[in-house]
């Protein structure tokens, strides 16, 4: 027999079923022993014992076999059925594979540009900071003393000295702008990847024997 249910039902079912499958493999006996010819097991009718543990393996088997059919229908469709998400479409397989994983990729590459944009600017401004305090000091020795080294003469000769030992960031990648831009897609698929593929899960079913 076959029975069809949304995507949203089967995963209802398969956070229920584990717990159900845990309490049959603790509770549950599928065989026993007994005095060749007794009338009862544990207290119950050797007739109804059977019946009880016959049953019990019938319904944990099925519980089974309707968990593994759910499982597999449900990573088919989510490899089939897509979705929009910071207006890309991808499967829905993708987005749980973001969602649960990709994502914190991308925050880590997000934390690395971050650092090194702040290690790379302090940087610059540390050495400039001391470029320029080197260029006083050999202001001074060149003309003699503070006071003579404010002339024209001594400025031009300041200039190059610091131009000539500055440091500038290099940034080929424009860190500024992709930072931003990496932080507004974080936030963005954060945002509607839950709801995306929810909405999914509700509308899209699937079909398994049971």
């Amino acid at each position: 027999m076959q029975k069809e249910m949304t995507i949203h039902a089967a995963l209802s079912y398969l956070k229920t079923a584990d717990k159900r499958i845990d309490k049959a493999f603790e509770d549950d006996q599928y065989i026993a022993y007994a005095k060749v010819g007794a009338d009862k097991i544990n207290g119950v009718s050797t007739k109804t014992a059977k019946e009880e543990m016959k049953s019990s393996y019938q319904s944990v088997t099925d519980i089974i076999k309707t968990v593994a059919a759910i499982k597999k229908a449900v990573s088919k469709s989510n490899a089939e059925n897509t979705i929009v998400v910071c207006g890309d479409e991808m499967t829905v397989a993708e987005a749980i594979y973001m969602m649960r994983h990709g994502i914190d990729v991308q925050k880590a590459l997000l934390d690395k540009l971050r650092n090194q944009y702040v290690s790379a600017k302090s940087s610059v401004e540390r050495f400039n900071k001391s470029a320029e305090e080197k260029a006083d000091k050999f202001v001074e020795s060149m003309f003699g003393s503070k006071e003579k080294a404010t002339g024209q003469d001594a400025i031009i000769a300041r200039e190059a000295y610091i131009k000539q030992n500055a440091y500038e960031v290099v940034d080929p990648i424009g860190i500024v702008d992709e930072i931003k831009r990496l932080e507004a897609w974080i936030n963005e698929f954060e945002t509607e990847v839950d709801s995306a593929i929810q909405v999914s899960n509700a509308t899209h079913t699937i079909t398994i024997d049971v």
